[in-house]
């Protein structure tokens, strides 16, 4: 995913949980910045690997990112503790943790931001629902709202 202005890029791996930012120079070569936990790093989730049941495992299963309030926060989901992580973007691009966590969904997978940048809303693979959050400028995520969706909603968009 990139910045407003198209100079950063940030992504999320699935099975370290890490935020990563990158920087687009002038020739638009990314270069790595820094990197931080997206998840609740004190709930004693450990690294995962391709083929592994994060579940039973209890270990780290990124999903989804997005950028709300106008580029400010980082928001990341964590299906194995059903997180989303608020991360802090400075004005340069840089990310600062650590990640402000709110419990959501069971295992999110998917998350939108409403046009305006101030409205999150996450589904859960295992939990039929929606929910609509509001982002405040400390990053925590207050519920507003939650609608059934039926069975294993993992992507959800505003139009």
């Amino acid at each position: 995913m990139f910045s407003p202005d198209s100079n950063h890029a940030y992504l999320l791996t699935e099975f370290t949980g890490e935020a990563i930012h990158f920087e687009r120079g002038e020739s638009g070569r990314l270069t790595r910045r820094e990197e931080v936990p997206a998840f609740d790093v004190t709930r004693g989730l450990h690294t995962s690997s391709f083929g592994v049941d994060p579940m039973a495992g209890h270990l780290v299963w990124g999903a989804d990112l997005a950028l709300a309030a106008g580029g400010r926060w980082l928001l990341c989901t964590e299906r194995t503790e059903s997180t989303v992580g608020a991360i802090a973007v400075e004005a340069d691009g840089t990310l600062r943790g650590p990640a402000v966590i709110t419990d959501t969904e069971t295992q999110p997978r998917g998350l939108t931001v409403s046009p305006e940048g101030e409205h999150v809303v996450v589904v859960g693979e295992r939990s039929g629902h929606a929910s609509l959050y509001r982002i405040y400028d400390d990053g925590h995520l207050v519920l507003q709202s939650q609608l059934e969706t039926g069975a294993g909603p993992n992507w959800v968009r505003f139009l």
